[in-house]
């Protein structure tokens, strides 16, 4: 079963993950990437309008940092940057839940949504 925890700055992941177990949000604002805790994977979102459309992509790395998997989407028209990042992290969420992993961390650049 995969719960959902919030969690708002990168630096404070490792000693505030018990917030929640199953996924936690990130706002990366310190602009550099950090492993996350033990037991924990961290799937990164970002997305791009292209032409009109949104292209999504995520990435998941485990606790040692090493790669797990990644994918993109193409996602539709966005009538805002708001909902254009909403749509590329509910795929993440989709996609790794998908893949039976749980624990995870999702961080996003966009401070409105995480």
């Amino acid at each position: 079963m995969l719960m959902t925890g919030f969690v708002h700055h990168v630096t404070n992941l490792p000693n505030d993950t018990s917030v929640g177990s199953g996924l936690s949000f990130s706002s990366n604002d310190t602009h550099f990437w950090s492993r996350p805790s033990a037991g924990w994977y961290k799937c990164n979102v970002s997305y791009n309008v292209l032409t009109g459309r949104v292209v999504a992509g995520w990435i998941v790395h485990d606790h040692l940092g090493c790669f797990r998997f990644w994918r993109s989407a193409i996602l539709g028209e966005s009538i805002s940057v708001t909902e254009a990042e909403a749509k590329a992290i509910l795929m993440a969420v989709q996609s790794t839940r998908f893949m039976g992993y749980e624990n995870v961390i999702f961080e996003s650049d966009c401070n409105s949504l995480v």
